[in-house]
């Protein structure tokens, strides 16, 4: 039994399986995975980070992203989430607060309440980029949570109601009219170029949309892990006296 070895489709049907049963052991309760977590686990098993990380973001997009998300063709709102084996002390938030403002980038708000530090871009560059990114890191427990979250909905406006309303409507209508009625005097032209046009917009905006939420996700998990990596470096960090 020990030697033997399964297929792939015997290995997921196993998985599912033995999930099923702890779910029944645990009476229920949902028990939960970080991203973290997730990718220790593909690890093991010979899966590429980056391949987790999309497989997490097209299964978020698909299930619990909305209609809004699954029109657009990517998350609106994007977190990552780690969890460190460590308690940060009081000391140790202001020295992971000042890390934060290098690690992000950006201009932005910090406030450091007890053993929880939050962190968020200012009006003007969520204004500016498209993009509102907030960091939470909280201690209890014995552990210490670091979560980054980044929302997409200005971007999402700005490309589709942009790109797809100037280009799509403005543009199609303009040419499909103008040139449906004015030149040609076909009803049908007129009417065709505008569809075509507000496909084509829609088709471009949500690729270019996708691309670029692809590209934010990476960024917030990379901005998790350092801030991570902060956090447990600080178990080494004396107290100021």
């Amino acid at each position: 039994m020990e030697d033997r070895h399964y297929t792939n489709k015997e290995f997921k049907q196993i998985m599912d399986r033995a999930l099923r049963i702890q779910g029944q052991s645990d009476s229920g309760a949902e028990q939960g995975h970080s991203m973290s977590e997730l990718v220790a686990i593909g690890r093991d098993l010979g899966i590429d980070e980056q391949a987790i990380r999309e497989a997490a973001g097209d299964v978020a997009l698909r299930g619990g992203g909305g209609m809004g998300a699954r029109l657009a063709g990517g998350e609106l709102v994007q977190r990552e989430q780690v969890d460190v084996s460590h308690e940060m002390s009081r000391e140790e938030a202001d020295e992971v607060a000042s890390e934060i403002r290098h690690i992000v980038g950006l201009p932005g708000s910090d406030s450091v309440t007890g053993r929880r530090v939050t962190w968020q871009t200012n009006y003007l560059v969520a204004q500016q980029r498209a993009w509102t990114l907030s960091v939470s890191v909280a201690a209890h427990g014995g552990r210490t949570r670091v979560e980054v979250e980044g929302h997409n909905g200005m971007l999402a406006g700005g490309l589709f109601g942009g790109l797809g309303g100037g280009l799509g409507i403005g543009a199609g209508v303009g040419v499909g009219v103008g040139v449906g009625l004015g030149a040609l005097g076909s009803p049908l032209f007129a009417i065709a170029v505008p569809i075509a046009s507000i496909a084509l917009a829609y088709v471009g905006s949500r690729s270019l949309f996708r691309m670029i939420t692809r590209s934010r996700r990476q960024k917030i998990a990379r901005m998790a892990e350092q801030i991570a990596d902060v956090v447990r470096s600080s178990r080494s960090t004396p107290p100021n006296p």
